[in-house]
């Protein structure tokens, strides 16, 4: 059993005043400063010019996580899924990555991984793997911000959560769809995506109604009752309106695709009902039971007519 790493360098990520690396943050995960191996010519020599200028100009930072294993493509046991330990490894660090979008929105992504092994005598380290990872689109409301020391304690708790979390149920499938938007290029495909992360939290399985139904549900979840909640739901009822134009091809009738403004606009709302939905379900592991499993419905429709527990 040999010793590996995971290692995905960041993209132009600041960090905030007092921040000293590295950082534990949960399931082995750290926060680093790009270890000086990783610069060495016996790794970067495997590497395309686009990465060796990211390394050399871009980043600074880096999640890692270290684990023992056979080799590339030893099977990771003690999950009920099958996966490898370098795939399982990169699916915690993408998880990290959405505990800091959730909780501390800012430039932070990444679009590089590698894993390497350890040689048990002279302690250098291998690359074994290198693959090309689709980043996390930033808005411009995000790409200026800064990570900053009081955050990092609520993003170890979140992604603790989502690490651990079973991995099906409409939770998860919230998780996985929210993910896949955030790495979109495509502005329709993130707003999509985003809604289907909504849906899957919020949806009816009576097909009736939808949009009112799910904004109802939405907004009463998130919102405490009166204006607050009436606010809310107009606004995510009126979002999910894109979100229907784009699916049945409504956007050729307008007279004039939405301006950028408007699509980040668009952007930013979603990410604000996710983003608000995702932190007060990670804060309780009887929510994330309750949408993961089949109480979600009934639980759901107590919340829209006020009913307690």
């Amino acid at each position: 059993m040999g010793r590996w790493c995971t290692i995905a360098p960041l993209l132009s990520t600041e960090l905030g005043h007092g921040i000293r690396l590295p950082i534990d943050l949960s399931n082995e995960v750290q926060l680093i400063e790009i270890p000086n191996w990783l610069m060495q010519e016996s790794i970067t020599k495997w590497l395309g010019p686009r990465e060796k200028d990211q390394l050399k100009f871009d980043s600074r930072y880096a999640l890692y996580t270290e684990y023992e294993a056979e080799s590339l493509g030893d099977p990771m046991s003690g999950l009920p899924y099958s996966t490898t330990k370098q795939a399982y490894a990169l699916e915690k660090i993408t998880l990290t990555n959405l505990a800091f979008w959730l909780i501390c929105p800012s430039a932070l992504q990444f679009n590089l991984a590698i894993s390497a092994d350890k040689h048990s005598d002279s302690g250098k380290w291998f690359l074994r793997q290198c693959s090309e990872e689709k980043r996390f689109q930033v808005t411009y409301f995000e790409e200026n911000k800064q990570i900053e020391k009081s955050f990092l304690a609520e993003v170890t708790r979140v992604s603790e959560k989502l690490i651990t979390m079973i991995r099906k149920g409409a939770f998860w499938i919230s998780t996985r769809s929210l993910i896949q938007g955030l790495k979109s290029d495509y502005w329709e495909l993130r707003i999509l995506l985003s809604w289907i992360a909504l849906e899957a939290l919020f949806g009816s399985s009576d097909a009736r109604e939808t949009t009112h139904r799910l904004a109802h549900r939405a907004a009463s979840f998130l919102c405490n009752p009166g204006t607050q909640t009436y606010e809310a739901f107009r606004l995510i009822k009126q979002d999910y309106g894109l979100r229907s134009s784009i699916v049945h091809g409504m956007l050729v009738y307008k007279k004039r695709d939405p301006s950028l403004e408007q699509i980040n606009d668009y952007i930013h709302w979603a990410d604000c009902w996710i983003r608000m939905a995702f932190i007060k379900i990670l804060s309780s592991s009887d929510l994330i039971d309750t949408f993961n499993g089949k109480g979600r419905e009934e639980y759901l429709d107590h919340i829209v007519f006020g009913i307690q527990g």
